[in-house]
C-alpha cells in the first residue's frame, strides 16, 4: 500500500459517506505527520436519506482531544475535503460520516447506545471553551 500524503487527499462528498482520521506517528525534528486514514461508502448509500442542504450535506462529527475527551456535534459542510485538511493540519483526529439513519446506527454502536450523552458532552464542552474566551 502507497502512503498517501495529505495534500493529495482527495475527497468528493458523492463518493465518500464517512472519513476516520488518526495521527500514526508524528516526528517533531523533520516536523513531519503521517495520518492513516479510513474512507467510507456505505452499502445501500442511495437508499440512505441523507441529509442534504443547499450548502452542503450535515455531518456528524467525532473529533478526539488531547485530554481523553470526545467532542460530537453536527453540522453543514460543504467541502469536506476543505474540512478534513483543516483539521489534519493542527493535528486534530476524528471521524465525520453523513447524517442518516445508519449513521445514527454506527454512532450508537461506537458509544455503546450513549450517543446522546456524547452530544451533550460536546455541546457542554464547546459552551465551557466560548465561555473561557469570553473572560
Amino acid at each position: 500500500m502507497e502512503a498517501l500524503k495529505v495534500r493529495n487527499l482527495k475527497l468528493n462528498e458523492e463518493e465518500v459517506d464517512g472519513i476516520s482520521f488518526s495521527l500514526k506517528e508524528e516526528d517533531s525534528k523533520k516536523g513531519l505527520s503521517t495520518w492513516e486514514f479510513t474512507i467510507m461508502k456505505l452499502n445501500n448509500s442511495e437508499n440512505e436519506n441523507f441529509h442534504k442542504h443547499e450548502l452542503g450535506y450535515k455531518y456528524q462529527i467525532v473529533l478526539y482531544n488531547n485530554d481523553d475527551t470526545v467532542e460530537v456535534f453536527e453540522a453543514i459542510i460543504g467541502d469536506i475535503e476543505y474540512y478534513v485538511k483543516n483539521l489534519i493540519n493542527v493535528n486534530q483526529e476524528g471521524f465525520i460520516i453523513k447524517k442518516s439513519k445508519k449513521s445514527e446506527e454506527i454512532l450508537n454502536k461506537i458509544f455503546k447506545g450513549k450517543l446522546l450523552e456524547a452530544l451533550a458532552n460536546g455541546l457542554v464542552a464547546v459552551a465551557n471553551k466560548k465561555a473561557e474566551h469570553a473572560v
